[in-house]
């Protein structure tokens, strides 16, 4: 079991690095559904992101890195919980995680 992991999470990597050689341009602007709704789900599980997090988010979603980070710095600013985070680096999360989560979410919508 371990082992699959292992082997899906080095497919998933390698599929991520030939998507971000692809995905040279990153559309901004208005995110479509399907985007804030992952977003949504990483928000819900996740609140601070790490910086490789947010990197792979922004290969699956095609947004651009600092898109992904405005978008968490917004969520969290419109919560109102205003608490001091000094040093704090963030969570990761795993590729395949969030492949998964990106998959659920085209499942849930109907694609």
């Amino acid at each position: 079991m371990i082992g699959n992991f292992m082997e899906d999470e080095k497919r998933l990597e390698a599929a991520l690095g030939l998507l971000k050689l692809k995905n040279r341009t990153k559309s901004e602007g208005k995110k479509s559904p399907y985007q804030n709704l992952v977003l949504r789900r990483i928000y819900n599980i996740i609140k601070y992101p790490s910086q490789q997090t947010q990197k792979d988010l922004s290969i699956f979603l095609n947004l651009g890195e600092k898109s992904i980070k405005l978008w968490f710095q917004n969520e969290r600013q419109s919560e109102n919980k205003s608490t001091l985070r000094n040093g704090f680096v963030g969570f990761e999360m795993s590729p395949l995680i969030l492949y998964r989560i990106c998959k659920k979410v085209l499942k849930d919508i109907g694609y």
